[in-house]
């Protein structure tokens, strides 16, 4: 039951409470995407600011006007609260 609660969290209430805090969920499209479905939905590290959402989406566009179908690929971005939590393995800077 724990798990189903955390999990109607992580894709009911985070993705809209979210934005209070600064920061938007990427959003998948056809040119860009997530490396792997775990950061998405069990990590929660999906979350950036509007700004780099907006540059992400500009520099995905580019690289598939350049490189005819090419996908921009991401790894993980960050939590959707907590501004410069280390998060593994990018323990050498404060933001993924």
């Amino acid at each position: 039951m724990f798990c189903f609660i955390v999990f109607a969290i992580y894709l009911l209430i985070l993705p809209y409470v979210a934005p209070t805090f600064g920061r938007v969920k990427i959003e998948d499209s056809e040119l860009l995407s997530s490396h792997s479905f775990v950061y998405k939905f069990f990590l929660n590290q999906d979350y950036v600011t509007p700004e780099l959402f907006e540059a992400l989406k500009i520099i995905a566009k580019k690289r598939s006007e350049s490189y005819k179908g090419i996908k921009l690929i991401y790894l993980d971005a960050n939590f959707p609260f907590i501004d410069g939590f280390p998060l593994s393995p990018h323990l050498s800077h404060n933001d993924g």
